[in-house]
């Protein structure tokens, strides 16, 4: 009998009760790996092969905006689809986010159902094109 691999989710943020939530509402149905910070990205992702990352945005070492934009940076990486999970909501904030590359951009605190329904649309290709809009237009 063969089993399909579970499609695997990079989650950083540095509250340990946000790391305990998304384990939770995701760790059922994905493969979850959860980190605490994102510095040093590049070895991690090669190691992790994510095909999704959650990043929070205000982190002590390194920004998710900054995380982003090096995530984007890598050519293996550029498509690779990318949730802002923040306690900063203001249109400003949204905007910052997408502009560094992120797909979609979620408030703290979050529904579980409408991070699962945002989780798999963005792995199914859906959100894409928010952030390639945003990019192709210069908003």
């Amino acid at each position: 009998m063969e089993t399909t691999a579970r499609q695997r989710i990079l989650a950083v943020d540095d509250d340990p009760v946000i790391r305990q939530i998304l384990h939770s509402v995701l760790s059922k149905d994905y493969e979850l790996v959860l980190l605490s910070s994102g510095e040093n990205i590049r070895p991690l992702l090669e190691g992790i092969d994510p095909d999704l990352v959650i990043l929070d945005v205000s982190m002590p070492a390194i920004t998710g905006f900054d995380l982003c934009r090096s995530i984007r940076s890598m050519d293996a990486y550029m498509d690779l689809p990318i949730i802002f999970l923040s306690g900063h909501y203001e249109d400003r904030d949204v905007l910052q986010g997408v502009r560094s590359g992120a797909d979609y951009y979620m408030a703290k605190p979050f529904h579980s159902h409408e991070l699962r329904r945002v989780v798999n649309a963005c792995l199914n290709g859906k959100i894409r094109a928010l952030y390639k809009t945003v990019n192709v237009r210069g908003f």
